[in-house]
């Protein structure tokens, strides 16, 4: 199994790096994938980017797999060597986390935080990043459109590529803690998140006869609508970090159910055709039925 978990880098790398291995890796059996709405926005700033026409349309050509990886990491690495040195200069007073030889995230930037700062600035530095990139930017592609979106015509194009390559692939959706989905909502993209998923439910159906599949984690579940308690701001959570990143028990529960198969109610639940809309209106309803504890979250991460 081949778990593409690389935090930190985009949705076309991502695939690029996936090719590669379907490539070269003559064991790969299976591929878990990771699917961030975020990765599927563009602006038109985003398609006007030196070399980015390049890097889109190279992943969709008919060529070799390992080529187009060469030429995609080749580009990227020039691209991102100059974006790379600028955060590190911007990042140098930030104690980082760093990933192990397995692919795992140390989470010692967070532990940090915790020990001296506390949980309160954790949730409100991650929501307000999150309000940034949703307020700042003016998004022209329509996720309702495989042919103008080019996340989900790479996406499409990667699921081919897996049939074809006779490797079974597990897309799964993050769990978002429930103070993230609020705030998609309050800078309205939460319909827009909805599109998404019907997006990836379409593109994915052609392909789910043993081939592919797609979970869903992003509902309000017990373990997404974990209370943040600041009356112990030192008190670690128990699944998350802050909004948009969880803890490795609920890594552990998410792995349990995608290697197994196993769905629940509320939430590792599998996205079909059959059961989106079902998803989409239960989503509905949690989004009105946990507005009073958001509204209680916003009052205290708010306050002084």
């Amino acid at each position: 199994m081949f778990n593409l978990g690389m935090p930190g880098i985009g949705l076309e790398r991502q695939f690029g790096e996936a090719l590669k291995q379907i490539e070269e890796n003559t064991q790969l059996e299976s591929i878990i994938f990771s699917l961030d709405y975020l990765d599927f926005l563009y602006t038109r700033e985003d398609f006007e980017r030196p070399g980015q026409e390049f890097i889109w349309q190279n992943l969709l050509q008919p060529r070799g797999m390992q080529q187009r990886a060469r030429d995609v990491s080749s580009l990227l690495l020039s691209l991102d060597t100059l974006f790379s040195s600028i955060k590190t200069m911007a990042k140098q007073h930030v104690t980082s986390s760093h990933i192990s030889a397995y692919g795992s995230h140390y989470a010692d930037s967070y532990i940090n935080i915790m020990q001296s700062e506390g949980i309160k600035p954790l949730f409100s530095q991650k929501l307000k990043q999150i309000a940034q990139s949703l307020q700042s930017k003016r998004y022209v592609s329509h996720l309702g459109q495989v042919e103008k979106n080019p996340g989900l015509k790479m996406f499409a194009t990667f699921l081919e590529k897996t049939r074809l390559a006779d490797i079974e692939v597990t897309f799964f959706i993050s769990p978002y803690h429930y103070t993230y989905l609020h705030m998609l909502n309050k800078h309205n993209h939460w319909q827009s998140f909805l599109q998404w998923k019907m997006a990836l439910v379409s593109t994915i159906e052609p392909y789910k006869d043993g081939h592919a599949s797609l979970w869903d984690f992003s509902g309000f579940s017990s373990y997404t609508m974990e209370p943040v308690d600041f009356t112990q701001p030192r008190k670690l959570m128990k699944w998350y970090w802050e909004p948009a990143h969880y803890r490795s028990e609920l890594g552990e529960v998410m792995l349990k159910a995608l290697t197994k198969s196993t769905s629940s109610s509320d939430f590792a639940r599998k996205m079909e055709q059959s059961t989106v809309r079902d998803i989409i209106i239960l989503d509905q309803k949690a989004l009105l039925q946990s507005a009073a504890a958001w509204q209680a979250f916003s009052t205290q991460i708010d306050g002084d």
